[in-house]
């Protein structure tokens, strides 16, 4: 009984009325940056505005947590959600369509940022991704068009696979072209400050998750299989970019032909293997194609 009231105590200190916390939270955060504005720290009401605040982080903690696990509750109480998380067909699918729109954010951004700036590298950023936009457009015209019977569809769909295959060649052009003009001018990508870390994580993080994924997708249908092969393919560039802009935030004292050696092994390396995975997705597709024909002939 004593440990209930001692939890009902807390639980009201950590959880008082909302317009109650939103006060507290608001005035901690005003107390803060006052003390530090005007320079009052060593003052004697320091110590108690700094205990005040933590106090103020705490609720917000709380309130935070809480809220998330509300949240969560909600999203997995939804109708969606099991469809969302557990269909990895129509998750495919979704990601596909919003890559697609994110593409063409980061395409049309960059474009008239070169134009306004006449840049031609921001063009030819922007080249890229409307060619990566060109890509999954197809893919959704083509899985969206995959009807017909079990033979047709297979065909449809691995003639799709050959297409987007084949389309990676035009996305490596656009990459070999960047390419060639970072070992050329011997600069890189940058990003300022602390961002270049997150980069890093993040470009990690895909290109290990686009791996996995290309690993688990083999029961996937051909059209969205090669989904997870255009995924490979911008990861790697990726991996590219980060080297440059790791080259240029952190090889200050790096001599200048190592950095345009490691560029241009970087580079290649990456353009050999987009074209690598090209060239199996095309020959693949016909082997599969021709398997398909070959069965279907047999059982007439």
């Amino acid at each position: 009984m004593k440990k209930d009231k001692i939890k009902k105590y807390f639980f009201s200190i950590l959880f008082p009325h909302p317009v109650l916390a939103t006060a507290i939270i608001l005035l901690s955060i005003v107390a803060l940056v006052l003390v530090f504005v005007y320079n009052a720290t060593e003052t004697f009401f320091a110590p108690l505005i700094y205990a005040f605040s933590f106090y103020g982080l705490c609720i917000f903690t709380a309130r935070t947590v809480t809220t998330i696990k509300s949240a969560g509750k909600y999203i997995k109480s939804h109708k969606h959600y099991t469809k969302i998380s557990k269909d990895h067909e129509f998750k495919t699918r979704l990601s596909i369509k919003i890559g697609m729109i994110i593409n063409l954010l980061f395409a049309v951004f960059k474009l008239v940022t070169g134009l306004w700036f006449q840049s031609g590298w921001f063009v030819q950023v922007a080249v890229y991704y409307f060619v990566l936009i060109i890509i999954r457009f197809v893919l959704v015209m083509k899985d969206s068009k995959a009807l017909g019977s079990n033979k047709e569809l297979r065909i449809h769909q691995w003639k799709s696979y050959r297409l987007c295959g084949i389309l990676l060649f035009l996305l490596n052009a656009t990459i070999s072209v960047m390419v060639v003009r970072v070992i050329w001018q011997n600069k890189g990508f940058s990003y300022p400050g602390f961002i270049i870390y997150a980069m890093a994580a993040y470009t990690f993080y895909r290109f290990i998750i686009a791996i996995i994924k290309l690993v688990k997708s083999k029961n996937l249908n051909p059209i969205l299989l090669s989904a997870k092969a255009l995924d490979l393919s911008i990861a790697l560039m990726s991996m590219f970019s980060l080297q440059t802009a790791m080259l240029t935030s952190f090889g200050g004292e790096t001599p200048e032909e190592t950095r345009l050696f490691l560029n241009a092994f970087t580079g290649i390396a990456v353009c050999v293997a987009i074209v690598c995975i090209a060239i199996i997705m095309v020959f693949k597709s016909n082997r599969q194609i021709k398997n398909i024909s070959f069965l279907s002939e047999e059982n007439q």
